[in-house]
């Protein structure tokens, strides 16, 4: 392998990096720049295209599936720039991340191994912790702050928070498969002491995303906790176990709601006991529409349903899904489908159970929107980048057969 092709793969190492912090460190927050996003993604694509000699592969699956995504994210943007008015720099800040992120992926994970791989995640880890203990320092007086900074927050109050270094809506929710993550990947280290570093980080992030209150992330980080038990066994005994447990959930659903209503109450989660109250009433009575969330779904299918080939633009605020189903009819659901598409991929670049993870991603589509500055990077280029075990494309197989020549 020459020189070149080495001091190439560590500057795009050093860049992609520093934009993952840069979008995932909370102390950043009050200074994201989609400009400088942009710029620094375009100079680790050159840096690609310099080291591949200027030439494009889209041969292989993994990037057939990634034209796809450009396809749906190009078809929404142009809808909405050029039928509905929308400014540019709005439609490719709303929907860059969901291209740039993908492709950050496909570029990195194939020269990203062993030992450096290794300190890239650790260090990203590191970086990770210092957010979750201060975000945990103010949401554990101070449980509206995250939640406040989803947009209630004033730009005053919510520079305090930033300034503080408190973890948002996109943050929280990144979290939740953050847990998921640290736990398999602590579960592969044969390091003592690195196996009880990487517990301690799991336990502070899940008191973290409980002391949030956001009720969403709360719940799918007790789904996360118990996939992760499930994921680290190969074992049909454990499956039946794990199918039963659900069944056992579905069953017991009251008194689990009724469980994590009390706790709550105990501890002064307004938030979180306000919504479980809200689902308890609408476990009990089988009235769903009396749900403000569901109330807002409907407002984004209606828009839908008015206009099918475009949409109608009313939407409700709090589902991805029928949001863009809502803005953009069935081009928007292209682009939905090419985003599950590319879930997929990144399913099958994990071993076997441990991507059963990317389905709870697929269900959050469902019921809430989708932070872009935080949550993307976390879910499509630092969660599958740790995960990954299998070869990303061709690519990475010529580039570990020369690697042995």
């Amino acid at each position: 392998m020459s020189d070149k092709m080495i001091k190439t793969d560590y500057l795009i190492i050093f860049f992609s990096f520093v934009l993952c912090v840069f979008h995932t460190f909370t102390f950043f927050q009050a200074y994201y720049s989609f400009i400088v996003t942009l710029a620094t993604f375009l100079v680790i694509l050159l840096l690609h295209l310099y080291k591949s000699g200027w030439r494009i592969k889209i041969s292989s699956k993994i990037g057939r599936r990634l034209l796809f995504l450009y396809t749906g994210i190009f078809l929404v943007v142009f809808i909405g720039v050029a039928l509905k008015g929308n400014p540019i720099i709005s439609a490719l800040g709303a929907y860059l991340p969901l291209a740039m992120w993908p492709t950050l992926y496909v570029i990195v994970a194939p020269i990203l191994k062993g030992k450096l791989k290794k300190r890239y995640v650790l260090a990203f880890f590191c970086f990770f912790a210092v957010s979750v203990i201060a975000t945990l320092s103010v949401v554990i007086v101070d449980n509206g702050a995250a939640r406040e900074l989803a947009g209630a927050a004033s730009d005053e109050v919510r520079n305090e928070y930033y300034k503080a270094g408190v973890g948002g809506y996109g943050f929280v929710y990144g979290s939740v498969f953050l847990v998921y993550t640290l736990l398999l990947y602590g579960h592969r280290q044969h390091n003592r002491t690195m196996k009880v570093l990487l517990l301690l980080l799991t336990i502070l992030t899940c008191v973290m995303i409980v002391f949030a209150s956001y009720t969403t992330a709360l719940l799918l980080m007790l789904i996360v906790l118990l996939l992760s038990l499930y994921a680290r066994t190969n074992s049909r005994k454990a499956t039946v176990i794990f199918a039963f447990l659900i069944a056992a959930i579905v069953l017991l659903i009251n008194p689990i709601l009724n469980g994590i209503y009390e706790i709550a109450q105990n501890m002064d989660l307004y938030w979180i006991s306000k919504r479980i109250g809200q689902l308890i009433n609408a476990e009990t009575s089988g009235n769903v529409e009396g749900l403000t969330r569901v109330q807002l779904y409907m407002r984004s299918m209606n828009s839908f349903l008015e206009n099918p080939i475009f949409g109608a633009g009313e939407v409700g605020g709090h589902s991805m899904f029928f949001d863009t189903l809502g803005n953009y009819g069935l081009f928007g659901l292209i682009l939905l489908v090419s985003i599950c598409t590319w879930l997929g991929v990144m399913m099958k670049e994990t071993k076997k159970r441990e991507g059963l993870a990317y389905i709870l991603v697929i269900a959050l589509l469902v019921v809430n929107t989708i932070d872009q500055i935080v949550f993307i990077p976390l879910m499509l280029f630092v969660v599958p980048l740790i995960m990954q075990h299998k070869e990303t494309n061709d690519e990475n197989r010529n580039h570990n057969a020369l690697l042995q020549k």
